[in-house]
């Protein structure tokens, strides 16, 4: 009994010895196996993959002369605006207009007190008869010798100061009428009835009248465009309510903006029911020709490891990166200029690969 015990014993030790060695050598040989492994340094590991030849899908692409209407916002602006000024001092008598009201040239919109202007006047007009009297009567002296020729350089000179003197109280007088410089309307007025106008004051601002027939829209537009703009005759500007106004450009900046690199642009539009105001958002539209414009699917666009937008073409059985640009953008398609007249491009496939990999390709549908 006591030897079948201990050579029960000594058959299980001797049974986890045996495993234990096996498990031994299968570690070691585990390690010598992944030490052996020989290591690749990153740059062989790329030149491997560079060289394979990955299976895309491509389409070529032919360039064609494409009109796109392109769009930009804009706002609209008065063909006129000024403030209106007294030319005197004094307090106002009576404002003859309200704010929106559409006036005249000539129409009077403000008047003032006299403040005895109109005796300024009368005592000036007797000032110019008297002297008038007077270089008159030394005209005939000087003609009988009676009079020295002084005296008569003296009387004409009196005469000329009198008639300054009448014309400067004429021009006070009718200052005390303020009248419109141009038809327009009225958009704010600056004064109350028996508000004093002083020379002391900074400005004698009245009222501000603004002239919206017609009325001009300002853009900016990028430097692609800028050449085309000369040859336009005719440009549509689009409401909110996507109403389109034709219009015509009356000017475009010689000298682009220092910080956007875009070029002024103004355009003139009728107005002449006065619908419109000044300062509203409005988009205008710009019928431009580009001679060579690829269309081709949003999928197709690719990325380079600076963020540049572009396409993978296939050029001798290799990718090659080629940047774009998108010079209209739809849900559909992209028109991109900046390519060959006609590529191979990727259109499936294009970013798992890199720039120079070698590549078989098949046609596409897409």
């Amino acid at each position: 009994m006591l030897l079948s015990k201990i050579f029960k014993s000594v058959f299980i030790v001797f049974g986890l010895t045996v495993i234990g060695m096996f498990g031994w050598r299968y570690f070691n040989k585990t390690q010598e196996v992944a030490l052996s492994t020989p290591s690749h340094n990153v740059s062989d590991l790329k030149s491997a993959s560079l060289e394979k030849n990955y299976l895309v899908r491509s389409k070529i692409s032919v360039a064609r002369e494409t009109e796109i209407k392109e769009e930009y916002a804009g706002t609209t602006e008065p063909y006129r605006e000024v403030n209106l000024d007294a030319q005197i001092s004094g307090r106002i008598k009576k404002i003859r207009v309200r704010e929106g009201d559409f006036v005249r040239q000539g129409d009077i919109l403000f008047t003032l007190y006299d403040d005895d202007r109109t005796n300024k006047l009368m005592s000036a007009r007797a000032e110019v008869a008297l002297r008038k009297m007077q270089y008159i009567a030394a005209q005939k002296l000087e003609a009988k010798k009676f009079t020295s020729p002084i005296s008569l350089a003296t009387a004409y000179n009196n005469l000329e100061k009198a008639n300054l003197g009448l014309k400067k109280a004429e021009l006070n007088y009718a200052r005390l009428k303020v009248a419109a410089p141009f038809d327009g309307v009225v958009n704010k007025i600056f004064v109350e009835p028996n508000a004093i106008l002083s020379d002391s004051m900074m400005d004698l601002k009245l009222c501000r009248i603004v002239a919206l027939s017609p009325l001009f829209v300002t853009i900016e537009v990028p430097e692609r465009a800028y050449e085309q703009l000369r040859s336009l005759k005719t440009v549509y500007v689009r409401l909110a309510d996507n109403r389109e106004i034709e219009g015509e450009i009356v000017f475009v900046s010689s000298v682009a903006n220092e910080k956007t690199k875009t070029f002024k642009v103004k355009i003139q539009i009728n107005n002449s029911d006065l619908m419109l105001p000044a300062g509203m958002s409005v988009s205008v539209v710009l019928p431009l020709t580009f001679s060579n414009v690829h269309e081709i699917s949003p999928s197709w666009i690719a990325l380079s490891g600076e963020g540049v937008a572009g396409i993978m073409a296939i050029v001798s059985e290799k990718t090659r990166f080629m940047p774009v640009q998108i010079v209209r953008a739809t849900k559909s398609t992209f028109f991109v200029t900046g390519l060959p007249s006609q590529l191979r491009i990727i259109t499936l496939g294009q970013n798992v690969i890199q720039d120079g990999t070698g590549v078989r390709y098949e046609n596409s549908d897409v």
